[in-house]
């Protein structure tokens, strides 16, 4: 049986805790061959890499390649049957050149294809491919085929006794079993992640908080507060829901802090913040310490040597580039995930005017100039698509859940008569922890900066990762 199997479903049955664990160990047995053309190898790999890191995704891709059931395939059509999320043709146009029997996707764009008349697709969910597997007990041959006219709303298959034939695994299989046991060992070890969020500013810092501390997928090991000092703060009477005379912007955001960690009865070390930009408002790099940036420091050095800690930034960039500068040596062990700036895809233009950036400017520079740090930045742009209306959200929480009502009175505090609002925050603590529902393209820095390569967030899928708050949060 030749399938297609797109990036969500493959990440999500790897995993040796993962309900569809046995459709990767079928894979391992050769009951089925998977087909890839380039751009499907090159999404695994970005995808693999951001989950596990560079050692486990190498091991991964190495051992699909060297596997007689991983079979490359040269797609010389386009057929362009998805509209809405283009990238996804490459599974569609990859099973049609390889004559697949199977594509395996959870994706709307893909799965509402199922019933296309030219050409036929024949599309299963992973749900119901694990459960083919899951029924039929004995090991099947490398060459079993799903029939075209098996129906995946009756889960019927006609002469399924047919298919049930058994055969030896191979050597080659059983050396393929163990390399994958060493290999994946790493995947045990949960990636550990440092949040810095000026959560005092707007209402959808709490919800990113929030979403972050309740993944289970992940080890949050820090939350540290940040500034959002700025101009408007001088000249205004007020600034959001707050008087800005005497508002003192590092305490407001680690009250917040303190408060939603204690409500989710979570002891994550959260040190303050630095009081102010680095550098002066000409510019310069002048390191802004704190305890968040000896923190930072230290969490990294404490780390073993084969990991590295992600770092999500939701305001100023100021801990973290202070961090860098005391402690340079920890570059290469860090990925920072910043919320920050505009770019046009189209045009391939950065406008740094935007709040967050403005924040610290110096350090946002100091960081896009400094050569081997890993910068993925989310424009806003990519962000905005993430929205949530006021009424609906109102209704979905629970007053009598604590950490929900928080949510819900951080609304009303702050921005009571906004019915829509943009989850900037949210959007990029979920495209984090949900990759597959979002894509990073590699980038230029802006032209007024060292001349290197960066990545950033290009495009979301809002409706992906709206359901997944709500489902994590109910959970």
């Amino acid at each position: 049986m030749k399938i297609v199997i797109d990036t969500n479903c493959l990440l999500s049955c790897i995993g040796k805790k993962s309900p569809f664990r046995n459709v990767f160990n079928a894979f391992i047995e050769n009951k089925f061959t998977i087909c890839v053309n380039n751009e499907i190898i090159l999404e695994y790999e970005e995808i693999f890499e951001r989950f596990w890191g560079t050692d486990v995704t190498n091991n991964l891709l190495g051992l699909f390649e060297s596997s007689d059931n991983f079979e490359q395939v040269i797609v010389n059509y386009n057929w362009e049957l998805i509209s809405k999320d283009k990238d996804d043709n490459k599974f569609v146009d990859t099973y049609i050149a390889a004559n697949a029997d199977l594509l395996v996707s959870n994706d709307n764009s893909i799965t509402s294809l199922k019933n296309n008349s030219f050409p036929p697709l024949n599309i299963m969910k992973l749900e119901e491919f694990s459960d083919f597997f899951e029924d039929i007990k004995l090991p099947c041959s490398p060459g079993l085929a799903v029939p075209k006219h098996y129906s995946i709303a009756s889960g019927d298959f006609t002469n399924r006794r047919n298919l049930l034939k058994t055969n030896k695994m191979k050597h080659k299989n059983l050396v393929l079993f163990f390399f994958i046991l060493l290999c994946l060992q790493g995947l045990t070890q949960k990636q550990k992640v440092w949040l810095d969020a000026d959560t005092g500013n707007e209402m959808d810092d709490l919800y990113a908080i929030v979403r972050l501390v309740k993944d289970t997928t992940v080890d949050m090991i820090g939350l540290s507060s940040a500034h959002f000092n700025n101009a408007d703060l001088l000249v205004f009477e007020k600034w959001n829901g707050y008087y800005t005379k005497d508002l003192n912007t590092v305490a407001e955001s680690q009250r917040l802090n303190e408060l939603i960690l204690k409500t989710l009865n979570t002891d994550i070390p959260h040190p303050v913040c630095a009081d102010r930009q680095t550098g002066r408002a000409w510019g310069q790099q002048d390191a802004r310490t704190s305890p968040a940036s000896a923190a930072i420091i230290t969490a990294v050095k404490n780390l073993p040597l084969n990991e590295k800690l992600d770092i999500l930034t939701l305001g100023a960039l100021t801990n973290i580039a202070t961090a860098v500068m005391i402690a340079p040596e920890i570059v290469p062990r860090i990925r920072c995930f910043s919320l920050g700036a505009k770019y046009n895809t189209k045009t391939k233009v950065w406008d740094k005017s935007e709040f967050n950036i403005r924040n610290d400017l110096n350090a946002f520079d100091y960081l896009l100039n400094l050569e081997g740090f890993e910068f993925i930045i989310m424009p806003l742009q990519t962000a905005f698509p993430l929205q949530f209306n006021r009424d609906q959200t109102y209704k979905r929480l629970n007053e009598n859940i604590p950490v929900e009502k928080i949510l819900e009175d951080r609304w009303k505090e702050q921005n009571p008569g906004d019915t829509i609002r943009v989850m900037w925050d949210l959007a990029l603590v979920e495209a984090y922890l949900k990759p597959v529902f979002s894509k990073i393209g590699i980038v230029n820095t802006p032209p007024e900066n060292k001349k290197r390569k960066i990545k950033a967030f290009t495009a979301i899928n809002k409706e992906e990762l709206y359901a997944d708050f709500w489902k994590i949060l109910k959970q």
